[in-house]
């Protein structure tokens, strides 16, 4: 009995610290120059192609997910001071185009995500997605975790996910949530994120939710404005109907 008792609490302690984690994802693009280079110059593709990092910071009622700033190495600590990172959060950006931060409140399963695009100020606030995931029989190993394969479409996109259960949260790149475990791969579009490193947390980290610049939009009506701006990017050559989605 008192083994019992003993493994139960063990067990309970580490659902609750998996609760408390940093977890830093690369992301980079997988655009095949020989289809996209008559629509992207060639340092276009090859900075599209190049690693950037972001962290994804979690205690048991909130989350934030929000890129670094290139060569930026965020403090590697127990106890993560996120507020220190914040003082500028609003208004810090990447390369000076494009700057995307979400955080999630869980309790009230909404997400709130701050985006700045060439100088342009986007504040979106709605209800998490209610993704259909369709889990599949496709297991390996990453990291020293198991992990599994799940897919699913998200607006006109759709969406590769590997999972583990091993690190029972609802968690993932971006505002992806709804499998069984940690989501360690997901790919997007041409977008592909991927854990680089997971950090157990003895204490909860401060997680505050960024401030909007203006009224917030719903996803929907962001979603319209991205669809008629979405071939206006810098590094386009021309605009064109048959430019590759999700970037």
């Amino acid at each position: 009995m008192k083994q019992f008792i003993f493994i139960f609490l063990l067990l309970l302690k580490l659902s609750a610290s998996a609760q408390n984690l940093k977890i830093l994802y690369s992301r980079h693009s997988d655009l095949p120059e020989e289809k996209y280079l008559k629509y992207y110059t060639p340092a276009s593709l090859k900075k599209l192609k190049e690693k950037v990092y972001r962290y994804l910071i979690k205690n048991d009622t909130a989350s934030l997910f929000f890129p670094l700033k290139k060569g930026e190495i965020f403090k590697d600590a127990d106890t993560i001071e996120v507020s220190r990172y914040q003082t500028n959060i609003n208004v810090v950006t990447i390369d000076n185009r494009i700057t995307d931060i979400y955080y999630i409140n869980y309790p009230k399963k909404q997400y709130i995500r701050k985006l700045n695009i060439r100088g342009t100020n986007y504040d979106i606030k709605d209800g998490l997605p209610k993704l259909k995931w369709q889990i599949l029989d496709s297991v390996k190993q990453m990291k020293g975790y198991t992990i599994q394969k799940a897919v699913t479409n998200y607006q006109d996109l759709h969406i590769t996910a590997w999972f583990t259960e091993d690190i029972p949260v609802d968690v993932g790149p971006r505002n992806f949530q709804g499998l069984p475990g940690l989501i360690l791969k997901l790919k997007m579009g041409s977008y592909n994120y991927e854990v680089e490193k997971i950090t157990f947390l003895k204490k909860p980290p401060k997680v505050q939710m960024p401030k909007p610049n203006g009224n917030y939009l719903t996803a929907q009506q962001y979603y319209e404005i991205f669809k008629k701006n979405r071939h206006k990017s810098q590094i386009i050559k021309h605009k064109c109907a048959t430019c590759p989605k999700g970037l």
